[in-house]
């Protein structure tokens, strides 16, 4: 760490001195000079152009000589002039009608106050790019060299030829040597740079030749310039040239090469986020170099003109490191593709209107013979009436065609966006959240939880390789509620560097393989949130994968307010419907154990009465009227019993005592109370208990309270077959006790209703028996209480077979 610290402090040392050359640079630019008036080629002749001054020159005289050197290009002279002050007064020797004319004219700048600020502002903003990624890129190879790509540039732009006779005169020669080494080696720079950006391919064979070749050249151009600057003789102006034009061939090809390796990597990479990148770099090198190449350095070797001026190539020139830059440390700044594809389509537009504005003009004012301002006026009316449906249409097409992964994903988001917001339960919800969400950023675990706010607990709802989270609540620490108010909760290395996350060291998320805990904030509250594992392309969370997650919480959040609001009015409303119903039954309760209590209480009297009158004067009679009396009212204390019981569960004050007893006893214990009942009723009771114990931990009157209520049911619902079967079982897991009887059955849309509470069937068969609906409510309520389960089995006008299963005591 300290060597890579004192390499770039020896890097920034370097930057500074350059800088300062650069400085001188921008100073000789500032004094180099120039005729006054422009020059054009032809036939292998120099003619006078355009004049800037008034002077006795004419244009399209041929110059026979300046200063009595005779020169073969524009470049030829300027690199002659580059010997000259700016108000040095030259002979200029003309032909003119076929007759030589000598005239003199003093040198005037060369570069206007314009460009020199341009050249500065470009200059610095390359250097201050350089600097920052320097010291933000993560990547410390690709930031070496992005750097030293840039710092050529900026070199390139800042010292280009100048006026190299200011005292002192090595300064003006060490400039031009800076220039010459930033010329041919920017090159080779760009080349090692595509082969270690994005990931590093880079083999010392690929890159060394042109680095020799960079430095073969440079040598060659400081050579060949010591005589020039020192003598000024011409002849070697035609020499520095020639090798400046191989130079230039050189920076065409490293150029071109560097944006097909680029190309080929692009093709071969399976990362979006490396294609990003790669796209930002590419678009870096069609603003910059390539315009660079096709506007200016083939039109200057051609014409020794370029297309444009040259302030407009260093403004072009800029988006390099702007580019490579953003490509480098942060790729997600803009959307590229967003860019990219908007820059497609109004070149594409703009481009046709252009086309279609001159057409119109053209085909107005020589077709129809009027004016062309009201040419002028009529195509500027028809192109503002067909921009729009125009750059829709394009952007269709170019979606479509060019972009057609990023339509589709676009399209996909939509059709999530839309799903989410016709979702009318929180279970669908988290249904299409989680479905969506696998197809868009497909991760290895995927849960959505909902929140509660209370203990702090998370509940899942729904899941993708969570096994566990089914059976056990998350807590929450409070501080980890306040930060997901916030920002999502990230393990370390599980997301890009520079989102807005809070990183948690939870050894419990790393154990179970989560990455990503982004929550589902409703006005500020958290309500829900969403687990993520690592994605399965390995690759961290990116700000695209935040961006869509955001948005999908900003959506999930307003359906689950609208949701919620759905289910209170809904609520509301049931509540109310329950209220009515519960009256009802209550009611009815009412009636039914009225009916109930009367009955046998209508017995007890009958037989106290004879009791009293003397009727029974046997010995039997006496006893058998005293076993009803005794019967009638065991079973009205039962009914009572009920009452208090399901009171006590109603107010949340129901207590068990659990003893260990068997589960054999407990059944000979029921059929002994209910021994009455079935007599007088002339039931057939068939029992087949195991010749075993069967121990279970339970409070045994409850568990006695519970097969009474399944046997008085099985008489209530019995016709005409009085039949019923009592028998015990165990495995390794449960030992049970199961009741069947031959009556009117269960109707299946009963089945989960029967244990609610006064819940009375609709089933007509079963509307003609009288009864309290209390009973199997205190046999759930027991049974869930000991850990055990119900399990019915029921077939209408065969009867039903009632199950209870008790765990296993694991030493017994």
């Amino acid at each position: 760490m300290k060597i890579r610290y004192n390499t770039k402090k020896l890097l920034l040392a370097f930057d500074i001195f350059l800088f300062l050359v650069c400085l001188s640079g921008i100073y000789h630019i500032y004094l180099k000079a120039d005729l006054p008036f422009s020059i054009y080629e032809s036939d292998s002749h120099l003619f006078i152009d355009k004049q800037i001054f008034n002077s006795p020159l004419n244009h399209d005289d041929r110059i026979v000589s300046i200063d009595n050197y005779k020169f073969v290009s524009r470049e030829h002279i300027e690199i002659y002039l580059d010997g000259k002050n700016i108000g040095d007064m030259v002979k200029i020797s003309v032909e003119r009608y076929n007759r030589q004319f000598d005239f003199f004219v003093n040198l005037i700048p060369f570069y206007t106050t314009f460009y020199l600020l341009i050249v500065l502002l470009v200059g610095v903003l390359f250097f201050l790019i350089a600097v920052i990624v320097l010291y933000k890129a993560e990547n410390l190879q690709q930031a070496y060299t992005f750097h030293n790509v840039v710092i050529c540039t900026a070199a390139i732009i800042m010292t280009t030829w100048g006026n190299h006779q200011v005292k002192p005169e090595w300064l003006g020669h060490l400039t031009r040597y800076v220039f010459h080494a930033a010329y041919t080696f920017a090159p080779a720079l760009f080349l090692h740079f595509t082969l270690v950006f994005p990931t590093n391919r880079l083999r010392s064979i690929y890159i060394i030749p042109f680095y020799l070749l960079s430095l073969a050249l440079t040598i060659i151009l400081s050579i060949v310039f010591i005589p020039l600057s020192n003598i000024n003789d011409i002849s070697y102006s035609l020499v520095y040239i020639r090798y400046f034009n191989y130079t230039r061939i050189f920076v065409v090809i490293s150029v071109l090469l560097a944006i097909l390796i680029f190309i080929l990597t692009y093709r071969k990479l399976r990362s979006d986020i490396d294609k990003k990148k790669l796209k930002w770099v590419l678009l870096g090198f069609i603003a910059g170099p390539v315009s660079f190449i096709v506007l200016w350095v083939i039109p200057q070797a051609i014409t020794t003109n370029g297309l444009i001026p040259e302030e407009f190539i260093l403004i072009l020139m800029s988006a390099i490191p702007v580019t490579f830059g953003i490509a480098i440390v942060k790729y997600h700044l803009y959307d590229i593709d967003l860019i990219i594809n908007r820059g497609v389509v109004y070149v594409i537009v703009i481009s046709f209107l252009i086309v279609l504005y001159v057409s119109i003009i053209v085909g107005i004012t020589y077709l129809v013979s009027v004016g062309p301002a009201f040419s002028s006026v009529l195509a500027a009316v028809l192109i503002a009436l067909i921009f729009q449906p125009l750059k829709k249409y394009v952007q269709d097409f170019v979606d479509k065609k060019f972009f057609r992964i990023h339509y589709d994903f676009r399209k996909a988001i939509n059709d999530t966006f839309k799903a989410i917001q016709t979702s009318t339960s929180i279970s669908e919800l988290a249904d299409r959240i989680i479905t969506e969400v696998n197809k868009l950023i497909p991760a290895e675990k995927i849960g959505i939880f909902t929140f509660n706010k209370h203990d702090n607990s998370l509940t899942i709802i729904r899941q993708i390789n969570l096994p566990g989270f089914d059976r056990h609540k998350i807590f929450l620490t409070p501080k980890s509620v306040e930060e997901l108010r916030i920002n999502p909760i990230a393990t370390f290395n599980s997301v890009e560097a520079g989102i807005p996350v809070q990183i948690s060291e939870a050894k419990s998320l790393n154990k179970r393989n989560i990455a990503l805990i982004f929550p589902v904030n409703v006005l500020g509250e958290l309500v829900a949130v969403e687990l993520m594992g690592k994605k399965k392309s390995g690759n961290r969370y990116y700000k695209e994968d935040f961006d869509l997650l955001n948005q999908l919480s900003n959506e999930s959040a307003q359906a689950i307010e609208r949701i919620q609001l759905q289910e209170k009015i809904i609520l509301d409303r049931l509540e109310k419907e329950k209220l009515e119903e519960l009256n009802r039954l209550k009611s009815y309760f009412v009636s039914s154990v009225s009916h109930e209590f009367k009955t046998p209480l209508t017995s007890i009297r009958i037989f106290t009465e004879r009791l009293e009158n003397n009727e029974c004067n046997t010995d039997p009679k006496f006893s058998n009227h005293l076993k009803i009396i005794q019967g009638e009212s065991d079973r009205l204390s039962r009914m009572i019993d009920n009452v208090l019981d399901l009171v006590k569960i109603e107010r949340g004050i129901k207590n068990y005592r659990f003893t260990e007893t068997d589960l054999n006893v407990i059944v000979e214990d029921s059929l002994r109370i209910m021994e009455y009942q079935l007599q007088m009723q002339k039931f057939t009771v068939n029992k087949n208990l195991v010749d075993k114990r069967l121990p279970v931990t339970a409070d045994k009157d409850s568990i006695i309270e519970c097969v009474v209520n399944i046997i008085s049911n099985a008489m209530k619902y019995s016709r005409d077959e009085k039949e019923i079967t009592i028998e015990t079982d165990f495995s390794d897991s449960f030992v049970l006790v199961r009741i069947k009887d031959k009556g009117i059955g269960i109707n299946q849309n009963d089945k989960e209703k029967i244990f609610e509470p006064y819940f009375r069937s609709e089933d007509k068969e079963a509307r003609r028996v009288a009864g309290t609906g209390l009973g199997l409510a205190i046999v759930k309520h027991a049974m869930d209480f000991h850990h055990g389960r119900i399990e019915i089995e029921s077939e209408l006008n065969k009867g039903t077979s009632f199950s209870l299963l008790f765990p296993v005591i694991k030493n017994k």
